[in-house]
Order: C-alpha cells, then structure tokens, then sequence
C-alpha cells in the first residue's frame, strides 16, 4: 500500500474565503450553545478574521482560540451547573437575587461593588455629620452644610443595607455549596 493520503479537511472552526487580491482568506468561526450565548454578548456566532492566508498558520491561530472560548463556553457551562443545584437549597427570593444578579460570579462583583460603594458613602456620610456637628456648634464659623447632605446619609445607610443582604445571600450561598 502507498503512503496515506493527507487529509485536506479544516477543523470545524476554520473558513476560509476568497480574497479580492487572490487566494484564500482564513476566519474563525465557533457556534455558541444557546444557553452560553449571554457570556458572549448574546452572539450565536462568533467570527474572526485570522489575517492570514497562510493555511498553517490560520489553523494554530484557530486551534488557541478555539482553545480559549471552549475554555469559557465550559467554564459558564460549569457556573450554570453549580448555580441551578444552589437554587434549589435557595428560598424563591434568595433564587430571584442570584437571578438578577447574574449568577455566583455577578453576585461576587455586585458584593464587591458594595462594599466599595458602602465604604465610600460612609466615609462621605461621616466628614458630612462631622460637618454638620460642627456647624451646629458654630453657624458662623463653619460654611452652611451642603446641599443634599441629608440625602447622601440616606444614601450610605441605603448602601449599607444592601450590602449587609448580598453578603448575607452569599454566605447562605457558601454554605449550601460547601454541603
């Protein structure tokens, strides 16, 4: 028997199209389950031009990004897993925040976006009652407490709350996955 023939087939994730100069253009191209489509922008394709005309080189520069979004298609696939079985140890309200939220992952910015937030708004609610403590000793002394000074300390115990009810959710959440 002679020497196999090479397969010219490309990898389901390798186009290719014709150039306007000549030749053959190479893309990227990866469908992305529908239930991941929302961790890439709601996109059920995602295309990409190699800038190559080289097949060789198109086809590694394929194979790393295919690499690279299989790696997240699995990884969102992984979070949905493990956020649908800690939604059903959660009560429907607790369910309905990790909802909004946009999973475990959401839920660990938006707890770190208010605790962030949180700290700022009590420091500025602190320099304002200091302010305003000082004004009440000393109305001359001290130029009038500013506008809506009153609403930025409705503000920072507004932050406050909601930060203390995201890290509460969240260590029911830790726990339930611990189990």
């Amino acid at each position: 028997m002679g020497p196999e023939p090479e397969d010219t087939r490309m990898p389901s994730y390798l186009t290719s199209r014709a150039s306007r100069k000549g030749g053959r253009r190479f893309y990227f191209k990866l469908r992305v389950p529908p239930e991941c489509q929302s961790e890439f922008g709601g996109r059920a394709v995602i295309v990409e031009a190699l800038k190559t005309s080289d097949r060789d080189s198109a086809e590694i520069e394929a194979h790393a990004l295919a690499k690279s979004y299989l790696d997240k298609i699995k990884a969102h696939r992984l979070d949905l897993t493990r956020q649908r079985a800690l939604a059903l140890n959660l009560t429907a309200s607790e369910r309905e925040v990790l909802e909004e939220a946009g999973g475990l992952s959401g839920l660990m910015k938006a707890l770190a976006q208010s605790r962030t937030e949180v700290a700022i708004t009590q420091a500025a609610a602190s320099i304002l009652a200091d302010l305003s403590a000082r004004h009440e000793a000393a109305p001359d002394a001290v130029a009038a407490v500013p506008q809506g000074a009153l609403q930025m300390r409705r503000d920072a115990v507004e932050a406050e709350a909601e930060a203390t009810a995201a890290l509460d959710l969240l260590q029911v959440v830790e726990s339930v996955s611990r189990k």
